[in-house]
């Protein structure tokens, strides 16, 4: 695995932890949003007895619990590159890698944060890359 991998892993597992929340967020929109009850007396054996929001309830459930193993995943994940990030001895390198890949920012929005060109920030990263030594075992997602 090299470097860029590594910590790039950080960067998709945030993205997913985002979606994740995204989907949950609808899902409970669907949920709170509670049909009528019919009061008829017709009985169809094709059509489920229980009521809507309760899959919705039910997919909401499952959608947590996935989110809750991926962020435990993501704090165990960020706390490892994080110890490796602040091994290195310059601070500009240890602030690029950090805001790349675990604040998720663009090159542009690291270069506004310094005032520099976006070649400078690429510069100090690829500078970082190579000064960086991963872990024995670095977590693998």
């Amino acid at each position: 695995m090299t470097v860029e991998e590594y910590f790039g892993q950080a960067r998709s597992l945030g993205k997913k932890i985002r979606h994740h929340r995204e989907e949950i967020e609808r899902t409970r929109e669907l949920a709170c949003s509670i049909s009528s009850p019919c009061f008829e007396e017709s009985f169809n054996p094709n059509n489920p007895t229980d009521a809507a929001f309760q899959k919705r309830l039910e997919e909401l459930w499952e959608r947590e619990r996935e989110l809750r193993r991926e962020l435990i995943l993501f704090l165990q994940l960020e706390a490892e590159i994080t110890g490796v990030i602040n091994s290195l001895p310059d601070t500009n390198e240890r602030f690029v890698l950090t805001c790349r890949y675990l604040k998720d920012y663009k090159w542009s929005q690291i270069a506004d944060v310094f005032s520099v060109e976006r070649h400078t920030v690429r510069r100090w990263h690829d500078r970082a890359l190579e000064h960086i030594v991963l872990p024995e075992k670095p977590t693998k997602i």
